[in-house]
């Protein structure tokens, strides 16, 4: 007999999940509604998940400390696995009563995933790559790439123990996501959130800027190519072309120079070095020809005899006598005579001040005398380029501060082309010898504070350009096996020969791929650069990011287990 009330009868749910599983709608929704509201609920959990990150750290140490209590045979816990501050759950039942209501649950796999990424955000208060990063690039390393990788660990482990700690460690993987993709499009990138390697894309701008090709060991600073060119250039069958590149480094390096002091050429040769002397002692020529400084009636003159005089009394005072020059105080008494007597200080007696000042800066050992001589130097050029341009002169004016800046660099360029060795014979120099030219002769304070027309092209030349430390033993193990093949085959092995050869082909090959076009721009490109730039902001976002995740999956899971065990 067919029961009457059967169709008011509600049918029982076998499943003990039933009351606590999300109800299917009773219309389908859209996928871009979905998404929107998910996206919008997700906002108010990412800002749950930042307030409950005190209860997370707390709850991952109760897990830590109970998992080492068994680990060294405790039975049971250690600690109470139930935190004491507020857990995500905790937090969301009080905004859910208090403020929004419900929040809405996504309902299709890609409202999870909008609803996931927009817990992230929260990321964006970190910078990505140094402060002040593109919101591009924080959004991109930030969120949605650990946001995507966090949704599809948790997809893979759904309803399973292993959710929460999959969510958590898909976060941390998607932040150094970027990373390892970065480094496979551009291998030898340079972290440009370090300083170290915010100053090393400095100076390859400047080199490129300069015309010296680099190689991607000189570019990137990575020790493992780095070394690999480092061998191919000791390598027979590949050094010639290593030698090549350097060579052309060298010599376009030397020309890049050698422009700073207005000098078209390829090597500081004698007779380019004496060209330019002379070009440039004309320029002063001429200027002298303008200039007659009035000492006593003008505050430039004043100010020119003044400033004389302080810088031979500090000279005076901090040098001993037996080290001191006769120049800067006889200087300063003629400046002062000729104040005394309303006199003028014109081109010829500048240009014997200056020269004799020049020439004695260059000979002395003394870096204390040195400084004084090339202050009193410039003190005299400042007072004339000044007077110049007062008396109406300014094209002679701009004519002297040029022919100063190249005298001044060419001091330097000079100092750096004297030294020993076959280069120097050439004309050639290396960045360390400018480097130390330009700290003898500008100051090793204006090297230091980067001031100077030679100090960027120094310093990136000798950051980049510097040979790796090199023993000789590549050269010496392809030559012993090179002897040692040639040993078996007069032996009458060629077998033995030909197993001997080929580990020296074989490297001759790798050397000539390493160096080759093709793969020296591979292995040299900074496409990538920004996303192996990982700032620690990167990291603090992965790990927070990482904790909510965490903290909201395993607190649902709690949440569902006490109300089944007060059922």
């Amino acid at each position: 007999m067919a029961n009457p009330y059967e169709q008011f009868v509600q049918p029982v749910s076998t499943n003990p999940y039933a009351q606590f599983a999300q109800q299917p709608a009773q219309e389908p929704v859209s996928v871009g509604y979905d998404m929107g509201k998910s996206f919008a609920s997700g906002i108010v959990k990412g800002g749950i998940g930042l307030a409950a990150l005190p209860g997370t750290v707390e709850q991952l140490g109760r897990i830590g400390v109970n998992y080492v209590g068994r680990q060294f045979g405790a039975e049971g816990n250690t600690v109470a696995p139930e935190a004491a501050l507020p857990q995500f759950s905790d937090i969301k039942g009080t905004v859910e009563r208090n403020v929004t209501g419900p929040l809405y649950e996504p309902q299709t796999t890609a409202g999870q995933y909008a609803g996931t990424i927009a817990e992230f955000l929260p990321g964006m208060l970190f910078p990505a790559g140094g402060v002040g990063a593109h919101l591009g690039r924080r959004a991109a390393m930030n969120v949605i790439a650990p946001a995507v990788t966090s949704e599809t660990a948790g997809q893979l482990t759904k309803g399973s123990a292993a959710e929460p700690y999959a969510r958590a460690g898909g976060a941390i993987a998607g932040s150094i996501a970027p990373q390892i993709i970065g480094r496979m499009i551009s291998p030898g990138a340079i972290n440009t959130s370090t300083a170290k390697g915010a100053e090393r894309a400095r100076d390859v701008a400047v080199m490129r800027q300069e015309g010296v090709p680099l190689s991607a060991g000189d570019v990137s600073g990575n020790r493992s190519i780095r070394w690999a060119e480092s061998v191919a250039a000791d390598t027979p069958l590949a050094a010639g072309r290593a030698a090549a590149l350097k060579d052309t480094q060298s010599e376009r390096f030397v020309e890049a120079t050698l422009r700073r002091a207005g000098i078209n050429a390829r090597a500081a040769t004698p007779e380019v070095m004496n060209d330019a002397f002379d070009r440039i002692g004309n320029e002063f020529n001429r200027a002298a020809n303008r200039i007659a400084v009035p000492l006593s009636i003008t505050p430039v003159g004043r100010q020119l005899t003044q400033d004389v005089s302080r810088i031979a009394a500090n000279y005076e005072r901090i040098t001993e006598p037996s080290l001191r020059s006769s120049l800067p105080r006889a200087i300063n008494d003629d400046l002062a005579q000729l104040a005394r007597q309303n006199q003028y200080m014109s081109g010829d007696v500048y240009n014997v001040w200056r020269s004799q000042l020049g020439a004695a800066a260059r000979g002395a050992q003394d870096p204390r005398t040195r400084d004084a001589l090339y202050s009193i130097q410039n003190t005299l050029d400042d007072a004339a380029e000044t007077w110049l341009r007062s008396a109406g002169r300014g094209d002679v004016a701009t004519s002297l501060k040029n022919a100063r800046r190249e005298y001044r660099n060419l001091l330097a360029i000079e100092r750096a082309a004297i030294g020993a060795g076959e280069n120097a014979a050439l004309g050639t120099f290396s960045p360390q010898q400018l480097a130390q030219a330009v700290k003898t002769v500008h100051g090793q304070r204006n090297y230091a504070r980067g001031q100077g027309d030679l100090v960027d092209l120094a310093r990136g030349g000798a950051a980049l350009m510097a040979p790796l430390p090199n023993s000789g033993t590549p050269a010496r193990l392809v030559m012993s096996a090179m002897g040692g093949a040639a040993g078996a085959a007069l032996g009458g092995a060629p077998g033995a020969a030909a197993g001997v050869v080929a580990p020296i082909i074989g490297q001759a090959v790798a050397s000539r791929a390493v160096l080759n076009p093709t793969m020296q721009r591979y292995l040299g490109n900074q496409v990538a650069s920004p996303m192996v730039s990982m700032a620690p902001g990167n990291r603090e976002a992965a790990r927070i990011n990482a904790a909510a995740q965490f903290n909201e999956t395993q607190s649902e899971r709690d949440r569902l287990a006490r109300a089944l065990q007060q059922r």
